[in-house]
C-alpha cells in the first residue's frame, strides 16, 4: 500500500513521465497533447486562446520578416543605384580631365 502511494505521488509531481501516455508537441504553441486525444479535444485545443494566439503572433511575425527583406531588398538595390551613378560621375569627371589636358597639351604646341 505505501509503495502504490510514493508510486501515485510521484507520477502525479511529474505526469509527462508517464510511461503508458505519449504526448506529442504542439507545432505552433508548444503544448503538450496526448496522441491519443480524441477529435474533439485537439479541436478544442485549437481554438483555445492560448493556441490561436500564438498563431496570431506567428503570423505577424511571418508578415514583418517579409517586410524586413522586402526593405533590405530595395536598399541594396538603392545602394547599388548609388553606386553605378558615383561610378559614372566619375568616369564623367576623368573624361573632363583627360581633355583637358589634351587641350591644354594642343595648345602648347602650337
Amino acid at each position: 500500500m505505501k509503495e502504490q502511494k510514493n508510486e501515485f505521488i510521484s507520477m502525479t509531481e511529474h505526469p509527462l513521465i508517464l510511461k503508458d501516455k505519449q504526448m506529442k508537441v504542439c507545432d505552433v504553441c508548444g503544448a503538450m497533447q496526448a496522441v491519443q486525444d480524441n477529435e474533439k479535444r485537439q479541436q478544442t485545443h485549437l481554438e483555445g486562446k492560448l493556441h490561436t494566439g500564438y498563431q496570431k503572433i506567428r503570423e505577424h511575425l511571418d508578415i514583418l520578416r517579409r517586410k524586413r527583406l522586402e526593405w533590405k531588398r530595395r536598399n541594396e538595390e538603392e545602394k547599388e543605384k548609388q553606386r553605378i551613378q558615383n561610378e559614372m560621375r566619375e568616369k564623367e569627371k576623368q573624361r573632363e580631365r583627360d581633355n583637358k589636358y589634351l587641350n591644354s597639351n594642343n595648345m602648347n604646341k602650337r
